[in-house]
């Protein structure tokens, strides 16, 4: 959207004005969080039933292997948890999106200790890793794409 000054103003000249429309934005993250999801089902097929490595995890006295529902619950719920955290920082912090994409990747790191110490094998932990890679990569894209870089009124 443009805006011009009035035309007897002594300061008169032409600025374009980014309105942030709370509902797009709502709709870029919901959307990422779908994406993220896709992406990590997609990578799952690729890895478990048509490359042939079966993820599956250590966890008490036997092992889970990794399915389908698991891939989407959990990519899903990472997914609604960094949108969370986002909009904290959104509220306490300067600097948003640095913040988000500095959390979000300590975040991803860590998470990569759960595959690197309970797959039951270098594939499964391989394939594991690769799809929390995938999770954390989109969305620390989409939504980081969604965060303001300064908090308005400071």
């Amino acid at each position: 959207m443009w805006v011009r000054a009035a035309a007897g103003d002594a300061s008169a000249m032409t600025t374009q004005v980014q309105p942030r429309v709370r509902g797009t934005v709502q709709i870029r993250r919901a959307l990422g969080i779908a994406a993220a999801s896709a992406a990590a089902l997609i990578a799952w097929a690729i890895v478990d039933p048509v490359g042939g490595v079966r993820l599956a995890v250590h966890s008490g006295d036997g092992t889970t292997t990794i399915g389908p529902v698991s891939v989407l619950m959990t990519s899903l719920v990472t997914g609604l948890l960094g949108w969370a955290c986002l909009a904290v920082l959104e509220r306490v912090v300067r600097r948003p999106r640095l913040a988000w994409t500095g959390t979000a990747a300590v975040s991803l790191a860590l998470s990569l200790l759960g595959p690197l110490g309970s797959a039951v094998d270098g594939a499964s932990r391989a394939g594991l890793v690769g799809l929390h890679i995938v999770v954390g990569v989109v969305l620390i894209a989409v939504l980081g794409g969604t965060a303001p870089s300064r908090r308005a009124g400071r």
